[in-house]
């Protein structure tokens, strides 16, 4: 036993933890589960290693170079060998989900490519979230290795995300099969039992789960896998129970169609989906459009009367910034911003839907970064005369309805539900024709 834990087992098993706690608990369990089973005596380090996984040693070598650091940056040394040298065959974890992630080294951003190619989309920043960028990492090995197998327990937006698509379909270039265990429990799509009651997430997060369990045979003959798909409903302590008595051999999968141009691998229905492609695009009947307003801390920048406004104004030259960022609970890098944008301000104020029926006043100016963080001014130009416009929001909520109509500029979330990626749209009935910057601030614009 003793010759095997040390010639074949620990030679073959690695980890990666980049928080120190985690790392010292994962030595200290380790090496209680080989004594439970009679070994106890180590004549080599536990494989282990404290690094970011997304990065290679270089990068996390330049912070590092003396004392302790030194033993960490060696560390860091060591997992890149087996990241670049050694034939890894299976990956398990469970990595964070992080939309606004900080791993952004060459390595893992070139890795993460692929999954960007072609989308042709303006907002693909969901692709960059932590745990797409692990299961590309985790691909990524198995790709080298040409067999393998990846686990992983992630958020579940993958599974039919639209801008997911081109990971969909390299993850089914890489691996033979693919099986799809969708935990559901996402509140922000207030997911319930079907015909029954609430839905509950396994980790009392917000965002869906799912357990995804990639296979690649050496002799992968297919051009595409075959995605295997099962999904589990219920109370946290339901799901629980009947996870640690399912296997994966009596889970009764359903084979996904993944056709393109989607790939999704989740069941989907397309009765129907010929005729409607014979209809159009909202963005084909309308020329302009965009998403809504980012004001960036709105306290300062968005007032429910126009007396409050126009005190926001006053008080750019009666305090100062940092009274006014105390004044208006918004950070000082915000309250310069806006006072370096003033001049560019039209008018005293501007009418604002920031909810549906929720009419209230702001600053504007057409810069961004400025009074606001993405103004849209390429469209909020024709909504800042009396219009009419389209607004569609994103992703699928039942409860209300799919469109509504505006007549002011709109919030970024105007109406979806909060936490979801993306933004809700707005399309302008009538084009207002920009004179000039100084016409436009005066609002001396016209709409046919």
């Amino acid at each position: 036993m003793a010759s095997y834990v040390h010639n074949d087992l620990l030679p073959r098993l690695h980890g990666f933890e980049l928080m120190m706690a985690p790392y010292t608990i994962a030595h200290l369990k380790l090496s209680l589960a080989f004594k439970q089973t009679g070994f106890w005596k180590f004549h080599r380090r536990l494989g282990i290693y404290l690094t970011n996984s997304l990065e290679q040693s270089e990068a996390q070598q330049n912070l590092l170079s003396f004392g302790f650091a030194e033993s960490i940056a060696e560390e860091a040394r060591e997992a890149d060998k087996i990241k670049s040298d050694t034939p890894i065959m299976v990956v398990i974890g469970n990595p964070p989900y992080s939309v606004s992630s900080s791993n952004k080294g060459d390595w893992i951003q070139n890795l993460i490519k692929d999954y960007k190619i072609g989308l042709n989309e303006k907002n693909i920043q969901p692709l960059s979230d932590d745990y797409i960028k692990f299961i590309r990492f985790a691909e990524n090995f198995i790709e080298k290795n040409k067999s393998g197998i990846v686990a992983m327990i992630t958020n579940n937006s993958f599974l039919d995300g639209r801008i997911h698509r081109q990971m969909r379909k390299h993850l089914l270039e890489t691996f033979d099969k693919i099986y799809i265990l969708d935990l559901h429990g996402n509140s922000k799509k207030k997911e319930r039992i079907p015909d029954s009651g609430k839905d509950e997430n396994v980790f009392n997060i917000m965002q869906g789960v799912s357990i995804s369990i990639f296979v690649r045979k050496t002799d992968k003959k297919k051009a595409l896998g075959i995605v295997h798909h099962a999904e589990i409903y219920g109370k946290r302590e339901d799901k629980f129970k009947m996870l640690s008595e399912y296997h994966l051999e009596t889970m009764k999968w359903k084979n996904v169609n993944t056709s393109e141009p989607y790939y999704f691998f989740v069941p989907k229905d397309f009765k129907g989906n010929e005729e409607y492609e014979k209809g159009f695009k909202v963005d084909e009947l309308f020329n302009k459009w965009a998403s809504g307003v980012a004001t960036g801390q709105d306290n300062l920048v968005v007032q429910f009367t126009i007396g409050e406004i126009k005190k926001v104004l006053e008080s750019f030259d009666r305090f100062s910034e940092e009274e006014i960022a105390n004044k208006y609970n918004v950070s000082i890098q915000k309250v310069k911003s806006v006072k370096r944008d003033l001049p560019n301000v039209i008018g005293e104020y501007t009418p604002f839907l920031y909810r549906p029926f929720d009419l209230r006043y702001m600053l504007y100016s057409p810069n961004s970064e400025g009074v606001l963080q993405r103004p849209r001014p390429e469209v909020m130009k024709h909504l800042i005369r009396p219009n009419i416009a389209l607004v569609t929001k994103i992703g699928q909520d039942f409860d209300s309805a799919p469109a509504l109509v505006a007549s002011h500029p709109i919030d970024r979330r105007f109406y979806s539900r909060p936490g979801v990626q993306g933004a809700d749209y707005i399309f302008p009935l009538l084009s207002c024709k920009q004179l000039t910057y100084s016409e436009f601030k005066k609002r001396n614009s016209y709409c046919d």
